[in-house]
């Protein structure tokens, strides 16, 4: 797991894990960041990759897609704490309402965007089916963010999410990194799956023939 996360990329384009163990290594809770997670493949990072979860806040089992932005803003309204949303570009999708120009809050939304719903997508594969109309065509977040007086950008490389990861720390204000992710980075269980799951999986991604089957593990 640990190797995973500190490969930047996976066939071009940064892996969620990597983007994960950024934010947890330049926004630590012990300088007063906390961090709220959304429902989704997302939250799987998150937990996974950031290490300590003393100060993260997440709705736990109930589904609620769209919950991390808004989470990030009521958090930082009441502290007046910096607060990082970690969200997936579904449920990004039903909260962008939240992103309203007369936010002062310091809050850093980071959209994992993989143009889709990956919870869905290898629920079907790990069943052993074919990766069926999960994936979507995303508005440009960044641009919807700048509209609204957010300093939004698109990221696609690793000094571009270091450079505004910095730019935060120094200046914390509204920000949404609309970060480009790859979207063949398997969500493998923490734990040994039973070899059914294993068979069903590949041969659902033999029958796509998709590439980068590289355990997130």
């Amino acid at each position: 797991r640990e190797a995973i996360a500190q490969k930047p990329t996976l066939a071009g384009e940064l892996r969620p894990s990597y983007v994960v163990r950024q934010l947890d290594e330049n926004l630590a809770s012990d300088h007063g960041f906390a961090f709220t997670g959304d429902v989704g493949i997302n939250t799987l990072w998150l937990f996974r990759y950031r290490r300590h979860h003393s100060s993260t806040v997440w709705s736990r089992n109930f589904a609620t897609m769209g919950f991390g932005l808004p989470a990030a803003l009521a958090r930082a309204q009441l502290t007046g704490k910096p607060t990082v949303a970690v969200v997936g570009d579904g449920g990004m999708g039903m909260s962008m309402g939240a992103i309203t120009p007369g936010c002062e809050s310091p809050v850093l939304c980071v959209i994992l965007n993989n143009r889709g719903l990956a919870a869905i997508r290898y629920e079907q594969e790990f069943f052993g089916w074919p990766e069926f109309e999960s994936g979507f065509i995303n508005p440009d977040f960044a641009a919807l963010a700048r509209a609204r007086h957010w300093d939004g950008r698109k990221i696609t490389t690793r000094q571009e999410l270091q450079k505004a990861i910095d730019d935060f720390i120094t200046c914390p204000a509204p920000m949404l990194l609309d970060v480009i992710c790859t979207q063949n980075e398997p969500p493998m269980p923490a734990l040994t799956p039973r070899p059914v799951r294993v068979v069903s999986a590949l041969f659902a991604w033999a029958r796509q023939g998709r590439k980068g089957l590289i355990s997130a593990r």
